[in-house]
């Protein structure tokens, strides 16, 4: 610097004042940042603060977020992409308040995955016993899609060949990306409040990290929180995401999954036919079990009349046994005789034998010895 040249003046700041300028700086050249660097020191402050650092070599930031916007299981060691906002605190720390963080790298990817299945795995979420049955024949769906998309189209078509007439009330969201899940757990609230039998999410086919949002802990959870049954149609078959081993029903794709809850007309006909013979040939039977049971009944009547007049009979036949046995005839035929009149000294008697009547006067009368 040559002499008498004037030194320029350097800005002076407060604390506070310089606090808040270097923020602003920061807002306007950096208002958000992405980087990559491996979690240390990481721990979750009474269930709402986050704090952690994210370090690459010798070299480390401190990071803070919100729990609630945490979506995936996060461990010391893992290499994760932060999104978030540079600041320095008012203590004269320099910090990211993070919006985002997800793991970078498929190793790192699977193994976040891994860890949120056992966990998941482990409260119960995937136990069939959890699992409600889907009506047999909805009539009121619940569709969250992407509306543009080929799997929702397939969707649709073959609903509409299978049954048509059928209310589908569609929520269009994204179905890949960092909104999606976001916006299918509000489209699940919304047509929870509805009047609907079921509630389908449908997505075509993709990679995996296009179906990355299907493996979102929040979206896992409102699924098995849902008021309706919940299916899922997402990709193909070798495609199994933490949304399908929640869900009530899971289907390999869209359309296999709109084959499975809305049957064919013709399948529902033909059931209806067959059930008809069925129940025809169950009246049948009941009716030849009944006329059986009259006959049965009619013949057990008949035998019991039959058996009350023989009885009947035999009393009558006894009684005449017995009448035939009193008759004075009978008396008579053995040699006896029977006196007619008043046995009295001086009377006239009649004194009959088996074939004769003699008349006789009464003489005299002598005891019994």
């Amino acid at each position: 610097m040559e002499v008498g040249e004037q030194v320029p003046s350097l800005p002076i700041f407060g604390v506070v004042d310089f606090l808040a300028t270097t923020n602003q700086i920061l807002d306007y050249s950096l208002p958000v940042v992405q980087i990559i660097g491996e979690v240390s020191s990481f721990k979750i402050n009474q269930d709402k603060y986050i704090f952690f650092d994210l370090k690459e070599d010798d070299s480390l930031v401190s990071c803070f977020m919100m729990r609630f916007k945490l979506r995936q299981e996060i461990v010391d060691g893992m290499k994760v992409i932060i999104t978030g906002k540079p600041n320095l605190m008012r203590m004269g720390k320099f910090s990211i308040t993070v919006d985002n963080i997800k793991p970078y790298g498929q190793g790192e990817i699977k193994k976040q995955r891994d860890l949120l299945f056992e966990k998941l795995k482990n409260e119960g979420l995937f136990d069939e016993a959890r699992k409600r049955a889907l009506p047999r024949l909805p009539e009121r769906i619940g569709v969250i899609s992407s509306t543009g998309a080929a799997g929702y189209q397939d969707f649709i078509k073959i609903i509409n060949e299978r049954w048509s007439g059928l209310e589908l009330v569609v929520r269009s969201t994204p179905v890949q990306g960092d909104m999606a899940a976001d916006e299918m757990i509000n489209a699940l609230d919304e047509l929870n409040q509805m009047d609907l039998d079921v509630i389908v999410m449908i997505r075509g086919g993709g990679s995996r990290d296009d179906l990355a949002c299907f493996d979102d802990e929040r979206l896992a959870r409102a699924i098995d929180e849902s008021y309706l049954p919940v299916a899922t149609g997402i990709g193909h078959e070798i495609d199994m995401s933490l949304a399908d081993l929640v869900a009530d029903f899971r289907a390999a794709t869209p359309s296999h999954l709109a084959q499975a809850i809305v049957p064919s007309k013709k399948t529902v006909l033909d059931g209806l036919e067959q059930g008809l013979k069925y129940i025809q040939a169950d009246l049948v039977q009941a009716c030849d079990r009944q006329l059986d049971w009259v006959d049965q009944c009619h013949l057990e009547v008949l035998q019991a009349l039959f058996d009350k007049i023989e009885q009947t009979e035999n009393r009558v036949f006894e009684m005449a046994r017995i009448l035939k046995a009193l008759n004075p005839q009978r008396v008579l035929e053995r040699g006896y005789a029977i006196v007619h009149g008043i046995v009295a000294q001086q009377q006239l008697i009649e004194i009959e034998l088996k074939d004769k009547i003699i008349a006789a006067e009464v003489k005299e009368i002598y005891d019994k010895k």
